[in-house]
């Protein structure tokens, strides 16, 4: 087995509306990461069966798990002890004012944003403010409009009010976006649903002293569809292999689309936290035990 273990596939960002996906290794001898760009780039992985935590970041800083906790498939890649002292989600999520980085995090500048999904589902969520729209790049968000910026203090109790108010949901199931990778937004459709739930939540708070400064004069859309980072597959299926072998094609939110044979889709949930234990030179999946999406 290599030190090499798989500690994200994700995005970097370029410039503000410009992203390239990126994998990223960190090596666990030499203590260092590095980030492969996947524009052009062929998996040849056979991957541990086992995924370890990949340890968490604070001040600036990568530390890794004290404990090499190993993890579960579906587990993201921080073990529980990890994930609580970098502390995100629980003071921003889960509103814990007791964590010692608790005022850090909520202190620092959120926008609310809302969101288009097929078919014609709008999410309200939140994205701090330095990375804006890269974490709407993450979450496979591709036409959305920001409508207001707070401290998470702020920002953290409104979009729940939003939501519960106006039945607006916070969530939308990875599965359900794997679903529909195929299908571009309607982008008409989209920015007429998404002015229409501003003008409501504006109006809805347009005397609450508190939040109603809050909000921006007007919904500025922001359109990811067209760049050249976003693929649209026309068929695909999801693959569960410790085998990580082919062509890039592009990565859609949590995502890894890759051609071998046909498009297989890997969720990078399944995929981080583990080690490449070998390379090889050859692999096919078996694409044909279940119909393929087709959209």
């Amino acid at each position: 087995m290599t030190n090499l273990q798989i500690n994200d596939i994700t995005f970097k960002r370029n410039s503000e509306y410009s992203f390239s996906p990126v994998l990223k290794l960190f090596n666990t001898e030499s203590k260092e990461f590095n980030s492969i760009p996947l524009g052009d780039y062929k998996f040849n992985f056979e991957l541990t069966e086992q995924k370890f935590c990949t340890g968490y970041n604070k001040d600036g800083q990568h530390f890794e798990c004290k404990f090499s906790n190993k993890i579960e498939e579906k587990t993201a890649g921080q073990c529980n002890f990890c994930e609580r002292i970098q502390g995100f989600k629980s003071a921003f999520i889960m509103g814990d004012l007791s964590h010692e980085r608790s005022t850090e995090i909520l202190s620092q500048q959120y926008f609310i944003y809302l969101a288009y999904f097929e078919p014609g589902i709008i999410k309200v969520g939140t994205a701090n403010a330095e990375r804006s729209n890269l974490r709407l790049m993450e979450q496979d968000c591709l036409y959305y409009c920001f409508i207001a910026k707070g401290t998470g203090y702020q920002i953290q109790k409104l979009e729940h009010i939003i939501s519960r108010k106006l039945g607006i949901t916070e969530t939308v199931k990875s599965n359900h976006k794997f679903k529909y990778l195929g299908i571009k937004p309607n982008l008409k459709l989209a920015e007429n649903r998404l002015n229409s739930e501003f003008n409501k939540i504006v109006n809805l708070f347009a005397n609450d002293t508190e939040y109603s400064n809050l909000f921006f004069e007007e919904c500025l859309f922001k359109n990811l569809t067209e760049t050249n980072t976003i693929f649209f597959p026309d068929k695909y299926k999801k693959i569960k292999d410790t085998h990580l072998f082919g062509e890039f094609l592009g990565l859609r939110g949590r995502y890894l689309l890759i051609q071998n044979t046909d498009t297989a889709a890997f969720d990078i949930n399944y995929l981080i936290g583990r080690f490449i234990e070998d390379y090889v030179d050859d692999y096919q999946y078996n694409f044909f035990e279940e119909q393929l999406t087709l959209l």
